[in-house]
């Protein structure tokens, strides 16, 4: 099979994949965009492999496949960069919330100790 056929099925299974995560309500619909750029990206590349040539080209690489797996890689990078920063954001704030909700429940329960 070759490399143009492999690219459309990931991409058109990445795709259908993530629209039936969303659908089922397993991945929030804020995070489905990323993934469905790269299955479009995964779809074009299948259908038109010279514009990876073509983007290589224009940035100055010689060697295609290398700007193809530097740009995969550092997509990468910058989606686990922003799932870091939403995993801290989520913890300080399930912090913030379990000390208010200490705070409530001491209040609640002081009258009954008097």
């Amino acid at each position: 099979m070759s490399y143009r056929i492999t690219s459309m099925v990931i991409g058109l299974f990445i795709a259908v994949t993530i629209i039936f995560l969303v659908r089922k309500d397993y991945i929030h619909v804020r995070h489905t965009i990323w993934w469905l750029v790269v299955a479009a990206c995964s779809v074009i590349v299948g259908f038109f492999p010279e514009t990876v040539d073509l983007v290589a080209r224009w940035f100055g690489v010689n060697y295609p496949p290398t700007f193809f797996f530097s740009v995969g890689f550092a997509a990468m990078l910058i989606k686990i960069l922003r799932m870091d920063i939403e995993f801290s954001r989520q913890e300080r704030e399930i912090k913030r919330l379990t000390q208010r909700l200490a705070i409530l429940e001491k209040r609640d329960r002081a009258p009954e100790d008097s």
